[in-house]
């Protein structure tokens, strides 16, 4: 069987995604990043994990949420006493949760130029304000990765309280083997709180995947360890995630990073990542008062 060449492969990408933010000058930007390689053989590396990448366009992803959205609202009547939350870190970073419900904003508007009624029940249903869950029997927590479920973790830690004798439904575009064994041992943790996953599809460790041999495997650690250091949470994406995904948002930091890295070693980075922190409260408290005082 013929395979396609890197050539071919940017020509296709160009012409199927050509709205698409992160394939804009895709060609230049892959010959820069291709270049960071000091080898022949860690060419041939870059060049194979790129065109293993999975990539999520808006649409994609739009059309994944819609057929798992029909099937919970099918199964929670209606999605009547429901609501659909972010799942936002504690730490209030830039996540592809609020991506999500923006995609949601759309089905729903779809949905109801095709219907001619509603697809969620109410305004409210799509909201932001986790306090707001404490109202309803069954809360509906979207993200667009799960690969440790470390964030997760987290967020029940500090959340709990909201979610006590009630439906938790999660639900992701992607999740890993490992997330969801760790989610298994957090229903266990959490056993007054009824959980419920549903995800579009489960992604694999680029080591557990006929990508690289083993060889090649070895020599890409090398290159991640080379921009990090040895002992990085972010060798091959965080915390050994190894995955080969892109969405039409952002890259996550689960990807291996040495397509979006951005460090203190000369690194011309393929796919730029995007984290935005959240204003401090407090900082936005002494402005308001100073505001008010003027």
């Amino acid at each position: 069987m013929l395979t396609m060449s890197i050539d071919e492969h940017i020509k296709e990408l160009k012409k199927k995604y050509n709205d698409e933010f992160y394939f804009k000058e895709i060609d230049i930007r892959y010959g820069n990043w291709i270049k960071n390689a000091k080898t022949k053989q860690e060419k041939i590396i870059l060049e194979k994990i790129f065109m293993n990448l999975k990539f999520y366009s808006k649409k994609e992803m739009k059309d994944l949420l819609e057929e798992q959205l029909v099937s919970i609202k099918k199964d929670y009547n209606g999605l009547k006493e429901s609501v659909i939350l972010p799942l936002i870190p504690n730490n209030g970073r830039y996540c592809g949760a609020n991506e999500l419900i923006s995609l949601i904003r759309i089905i729903n508007f779809e949905k109801k130029m095709e219907l001619e009624e509603d697809f969620l029940p109410y305004e409210d249903t799509l909201n932001t304000d986790l306090r707001y869950a404490e109202e309803f029997e069954s809360i509906i927590i979207v993200d667009d990765v799960v690969g440790t479920a470390g964030t997760v973790e987290k967020y029940l830690e500090n959340n709990d309280k909201y979610f006590e004798g009630k439906e938790l439904i999660f639900l992701f575009i992607l999740v890993t083997d490992r997330a969801l064994i760790k989610i298994e041992e957090l229903k266990k943790k959490y056993s007054d709180i009824k959980f419920d996953i549903r995800y579009c599809h489960k992604v694999s460790k680029i080591s557990e995947i006929n990508v690289l041999s083993e060889m090649e495997y070895q020599r890409l650690v090398k290159i991640e360890k080379r921009l990090w250091g040895t002992n990085s949470r972010f060798i091959l994406g965080y915390e050994m995630s190894e995955l080969l995904v892109l969405f039409s948002h952002n890259i996550p930091n689960n990807t291996v990073s040495n397509f979006w890295y951005k460090g203190q070693i000369p690194w011309e980075s393929l796919f730029k990542r995007f984290s935005q922190p959240k204003r401090k409260q407090q900082n936005y408290r002494n402005r308001k008062r100073q505001y008010n005082n003027e």
